[in-house]
């Protein structure tokens, strides 16, 4: 079964607010996706994570943004990065990639994540 939702991830770029979504793609235990976009900045980052307890986990990201386009993978220890429980820990490794892009490209930005986020994720 596949789903999706909003999670409620507020963005600032050098003390603004920023218009940001971040979508969460799930397809069953071991697929999750997370896609957040700064529509205005023209920025998005694109993150899929796959995996089984017995196998790791493997991330893939794409960033997308002006001037600057990058994928990236990595191979973790399931409990690391466990797609079967905890996911919370899938969202924060995604929006702390996009910290670190949004920092290489220069932009000041603090990224939120509140209760409601955890909930929606863990679903």
């Amino acid at each position: 079964m596949v789903s999706e939702c909003q999670i409620p991830v507020p963005v600032t770029i050098d003390g603004k607010s920023e218009r940001a979504e971040t979508v969460l793609y799930s397809a069953g235990a071991y697929v999750l996706a997370l896609a957040t976009t700064l529509a205005d900045r023209v920025i998005s980052l694109h993150s899929t994570y796959t995996g089984d307890p017995a196998t790791g986990t493997l991330s893939s990201h794409l960033l997308l943004a002006h001037d600057a386009y990058r994928a990236m993978a990595g191979e973790h220890e399931h409990d690391a990065l466990p797609l079967t429980h905890l996911r919370r820990r899938l969202l924060y490794d995604h929006l702390q990639r996009l910290q670190d892009l949004l920092d290489e490209l220069g932009l000041a930005a603090t990224i939120a994540v509140d209760e409601r986020a955890v909930e929606l994720i863990e679903r």
